[in-house]
């Protein structure tokens, strides 16, 4: 029989949960203070992807909207804000795939970037932001495609033409999009997934060399294309770190270029998976390794 009282208990209690809370508070490790040079070097690399709202509003309404019920903000700001964009190094700047193709085709026009500091500077300009110079890493084929559309946009109602431009200028995003994930440099340890199914048959015989080289492809990388951006025509490359064993198995693999897409990248990530590898080699035995690989993700005419 339990000869404690319940005032005793309840004592007993309060004291195990003290106990509890000071090692749990004490095991949390102390964060390194977010300094103001870091603020300011973190506001100064961070930007929004714009699009300028056309003026006068080409859409007319059977009576006046209540704009007074949207916040004042979205009501007086001359641009519509599509996504966020970093500055990862002097002229190049990251963002998603899918905010630079809100603009393809819409009335909108070509997208910018907007500084912490409320600057709008056209992609493919120069400015001045805290101190360091910030220009748009577009290719001369961007630009070109992006006046191309908008002068056909302002040329009329829509024909064959808009589609044809418009596949134009997605095809020019890609292309620098697979120019940025190549030049792509990250000093962070990447995020490596395990392989989810079991390895094929061992390779016969290895590289030759310190570093594992791709073998015959057995699936296409069309097998693995996500069907929603095939039917949009977007396309996209990944760029990989894979760890092959010295049996040709690729046991693990990370993104270290992403697409933009996170469907792109998980499919780069399946088809790794069926790839078969000659193993590196070194003083004639085969090794484990790393190397990266390309994914490509293009659509065939």
């Amino acid at each position: 029989m339990n000869n404690v009282a319940p005032n005793s208990r309840l004592a007993s209690s309060h004291t195990l949960f003290s106990i509890l809370t000071l090692s749990l508070v004490m095991a949390v490790p102390t964060l390194a203070a977010v300094t103001p040079e870091i603020q300011r070097v973190t506001r100064g690399a961070t930007f929004e992807v714009v699009l300028k709202k056309p003026t006068p509003d080409p859409v007319s309404y059977e009576k006046p909207l209540p704009l007074e019920l949207l916040p004042f903000v979205e009501r007086t700001d001359l641009y519509r804000s599509v996504g966020t964009a970093f500055a990862v190094e002097k002229n190049t700047y990251v963002t998603a795939a899918h905010v630079l193709m809100a603009a393809i085709g819409s009335q909108y026009g070509a997208p910018a970037l907007r500084a912490s500091d409320g600057t709008v500077h056209p992609i493919g300009s120069s400015c001045e932001t805290n101190s360091a110079t910030c220009r748009g890493s577009a290719e001369e084929a961007v630009l070109t495609a992006e006046s191309a559309l908008k002068a056909v946009l302002a040329g009329g109602p829509p024909d064959d033409t808009w589609a044809q431009r418009a596949k134009a200028l997605a095809a020019a995003y890609a292309s620098e999009r697979r120019r940025i994930t190549r030049a792509l440099r990250s000093d962070a340890a990447p995020m490596y997934h395990p392989r989810q199914s079991p390895c094929s048959v061992a390779a016969q015989t290895t590289s030759g060399k310190e570093t594992p080289v791709i073998g015959p492809i057995e699936h296409s990388l069309d097998e693995f294309y996500p069907p929603a951006l095939a039917r949009k025509s977007v396309e996209g490359l990944v760029v990989l770190s894979v760890r092959v064993n010295a049996a040709g198995c690729v046991t693990e693999a990370a993104v270290v270029g992403s697409s933009g897409s996170d469907e792109f990248d998980t499919a780069a990530l399946r088809w790794v998976e069926t790839a078969s590898y000659l193993p590196a080699e070194h003083a004639g035995t085969a090794i484990g390794s790393t190397t990266r690989v390309a994914v490509d993700f293009k659509l065939r005419d």
